[in-house]
């Protein structure tokens, strides 16, 4: 495949380019389609302008025609993928926020319940700390009353000191 203007020295229709030794392979997704080719090469070739001298190896393009083939081919494109496509339809973005929130509060319900559990549970054991302080405090003070006791058995008839006392 050649297009109008090559002259056939550098470009052999095999799809690569021989350029001093190198060779260069051309990428489909440069290559337009082969229809584009075909008007192009039709539009090229009876708008170029023959030339009477012999001194021009190659026809001149008519630039201005391919360019006008090209957007009729484009436009034609853009007309048939316009209809084909369907309307975008909006749909509103499904956030978590909510549902993180419910989730939230549920989980701090749940805390506040087990620090009033923990709460109580110490209050509860300072109440019996405190009664048992206050158990012990009269334990003291019972025992720490001074009372008479009296004079043991023993006592009486243990013998008497031999001077100090008054009988």
């Amino acid at each position: 495949m050649r297009a109008p203007w090559d002259s056939g020295s550098m470009h052999d229709g095999s799809g690569a380019d021989k350029r001093e030794g190198h060779e260069m392979k051309s990428t489909s997704a440069r290559a337009p389609s082969a229809s584009l080719m075909q008007s192009t090469r039709s539009v090229a070739s009876t708008s170029t302008s023959t030339s009477t001298s012999t001194n021009k190896p190659y026809k001149i393009p008519d630039f201005a025609a391919l360019h006008a083939v090209q957007a009729a081919h484009f436009a034609a494109l853009r007309a048939s993928t316009a209809a084909a496509r369907a309307p975008t339809v909006s749909v509103a973005p499904h956030l978590s926020t909510d549902v993180r929130a419910a989730e939230r509060a549920k989980f701090e319900g749940a805390l506040r319940e087990r620090e009033a559990e923990r709460e109580r549970e110490r209050e509860r054991e300072r109440g019996e700390r405190e009664e048992k302080e206050r158990e012990e405090e009269k334990e003291a003070r019972r025992k720490a009353v001074v009372k008479a006791h009296g004079v043991p058995e023993w006592y009486r008839d243990a013998p008497k000191r031999a001077g100090g006392g008054a009988e």
